[in-house]
């Protein structure tokens, strides 16, 4: 299943690029023309140049993202880790709490039933 969704999104991420690289290469003349809020200047650049830009600014985002959440992530399986690992000892504290009490029982066991007979 994960093969098959991996070969898909492989597929998809090709289309998408193909896609992307059409219409960068149909639209190279065009510009486009846009007002600087910081500055309120005027810049005219490549529609080409405008999608490539979107593009890798998309990555970059996209990457830091998946970053964030691979850390967040990492901390939540290390927080389980030590959750499932303190509920284990605590297992195990209980299971040797129980065997010390059984013997402590056979003990009382023993002892009695050796009294009962003394007094017989």
């Amino acid at each position: 299943m994960k093969r098959n969704a991996s070969i898909a999104a492989f597929s998809l991420n090709i289309i998408i690029s193909m896609a992307l690289l059409y219409f960068i290469y149909v639209n190279h003349s065009y510009k486009v023309t846009y007002v600087c809020i910081l500055n309120h200047n005027v810049y005219s650049l490549p529609l080409s140049l405008m999608a490539i830009l979107f593009v890798f600014t998309g990555l970059i985002m996209g990457f830091l993202s998946s970053k964030i959440t691979s850390y967040r992530n990492q901390k939540a399986v290390s927080a389980y880790e030590k959750r499932t690992e303190s509920l284990s000892v605590k297992s195990e504290e209980d299971e040797a709490k129980i065997k010390a009490l059984e013997a402590k029982i056979e003990t009382l066991e023993a002892a009695l039933e050796s009294a009962l007979n003394n007094n017989k």
